[in-house]
């Protein structure tokens, strides 16, 4: 009920602004109306690039100013009912030392050159959303910069998304890591066992606020937010249901439309 809704709330944007801006302001996502093809010549319609130069201006001036890897951008404080407690010595040193562990994971992360893109498409196209995950097998933080082709958002009463569609393609082996093999259809376990592991699938990811909510209750059922994965062309057979304490997905609006979430 949701991917109907969702993929036709935002086929205005998709024919206004945003095909104008990707065409001759952010050519990189020029292919937002078409399929992936990685030999698709983009730029082409590009006949003033000054445009394009004063994003980048914008976007890395931002980036320097607030996201900048050399500076201590984030700090850490208590709340004001608790401010008081920073007088303490201990206090203090608790506080700086969490900012150093924060600054660290960030340091290891792939976040800032994933906030680069994020940014282009903040200011360019004004809607930017941003998946952070762990990296289960080296232990670190993984930030992934979505293409706006992929995403589609809702927003409940209060404007703030929480609601989002992903659909996207992965390859067959990086879905047998993510899933395991006995979770996926058919097609992808023979593309698997017959030595072809980068054939690519489509794959979609729904979270959404949780109909099933219980704050008492453990598990996954009851989390805040309800998270599926599944195959567009095996849509009868989940790869994965669980959920989320809070909203996954960073979703930044510069200038959001009046009738709508973007």
């Amino acid at each position: 009920k949701y991917k109907a809704y969702l993929q036709k709330d935002r086929q205005t944007w998709e024919n206004g602004d945003w095909k104008d801006v990707t065409t001759y302001v952010l050519p990189q996502y020029s292919d937002l109306f078409r399929s992936k093809e990685k030999s698709y010549k983009k730029g082409k319609e590009i006949y003033d690039s000054s445009p394009m130069l004063y994003l980048h201006t914008c976007s890395d001036g931002v980036q320097g100013l607030t996201y900048n890897q050399s500076i201590l951008w984030a700090r850490h404080r208590l709340p004001s009912s608790l401010l008081f407690l920073e007088q303490e010595k201990s206090v203090r040193a608790w506080l700086q030392d969490s900012e150093e562990a924060m600054m660290y994971l960030y340091a290891e992360s792939n976040f800032y050159s994933e906030i680069t893109s994020f940014l282009r498409l903040y200011f360019g196209l004004g809607t930017a959303t941003m998946h952070p995950e762990k990296d289960m097998y080296n232990n670190k933080w993984c930030f992934h910069n979505m293409h706006p082709r992929e995403v589609y958002i809702a927003e409940n009463q209060y404007n703030r998304v929480d609601v989002c569609l992903r659909i996207f393609t992965m390859p067959a082996r990086n879905m047998e890591r993510m899933f395991g093999i006995k979770k996926l259809s058919n097609a992808v376990q023979e593309c698997l066992k017959n030595g072809n592991p980068f054939q690519e699938f489509e794959v979609n990811h729904l979270v959404f606020p949780n109909d099933e909510f219980d704050k008492t209750m453990l598990g996954n059922k009851y989390k805040s937010f309800a998270s599926k994965w599944w195959e567009t062309s095996a849509q009868d057979k989940y790869l994965r249901l669980s959920g989320y304490d809070d909203f996954p997905f960073m979703t930044g609006r510069n200038k959001k439309g009046e009738n709508g979430p973007y």
